[in-house]
C-alpha cells in the first residue's frame, strides 16, 4: 500500500500527460487535413474571377465556388476541431 501511495501520483500524472499530447497531435492532424482541403478547394475555384463566371467551377463537396459556399465549406471543415480553438479569417 505504500508503494502504491508513492508511485500512484507519478503514474497518474504520466498518464494523463500521454491523453493530453494525444489530443493535442489528433487536433494538429485535424488542422492540417483541413488547411489541405481548404487550400485544394480555393485552388480548384480560382479567386474572384472564376466565382463570378457563368459556369463556375465545383468544390471537393460538389457544390459550386461562390462566394458564399467557400466560406462555409472551411467552416464546416473545421468543425472538426473542438471548442472553436481555430477562428479562420478568409479572403475571398
Amino acid at each position: 500500500m505504500v508503494e502504491f501511495a508513492l508511485m500512484a501520483p507519478m503514474i497518474f500524472l504520466l498518464l494523463m500527460g500521454i491523453i493530453v499530447a494525444a489530443i493535442v497531435v489528433t487536433n494538429m492532424v485535424q488542422l492540417q487535413n483541413t488547411v489541405r482541403d481548404a487550400a485544394r478547394a480555393a485552388a480548384v475555384c480560382g479567386g474572384p474571377i472564376r466565382i463570378t463566371l457563368a459556369n463556375p467551377p465545383t468544390m471537393p463537396d460538389g457544390l459550386s465556388c461562390t462566394s458564399t459556399n467557400l466560406p462555409q465549406f472551411f467552416d464546416t471543415h473545421l468543425s472538426a476541431i473542438p471548442a472553436g480553438a481555430v477562428q479562420p479569417f478568409i479572403c475571398v
